[in-house]
């Protein structure tokens, strides 16, 4: 029982945190691509819910900061030759 209690705190907390990081305007999220343009189906998902297109923007921004990261460690290990 206290395992259930756990895990439903967990999944409260998730949850709290999506609804929080999700756009406050109201109308459709727009993920980080061109819907009109979404071939796969992993890609008309996102398109068709505003949740997922809210974290597709979230990991988006996420992979650029990492990636420009990337190439800061690179230009410095370059330098430094």
């Amino acid at each position: 029982m206290w395992r259930f209690q756990g895990a439903r705190r967990e999944v409260t907390r998730f949850f709290l945190l999506v609804c929080l990081l999700l756009p406050a305007a109201p109308g459709v999220a727009q993920p980080s691509f061109e819907c009109d343009k979404a071939q796969s189906d992993a890609e008309k998902l996102i398109c068709s819910d505003d949740a997922l297109a809210a974290l597709d923007v979230m990991l988006s921004e996420r992979f650029a900061q990492a990636l420009a990261a990337a190439r800061a460690l690179d230009a410095g290990a370059q330098a430094a030759e």
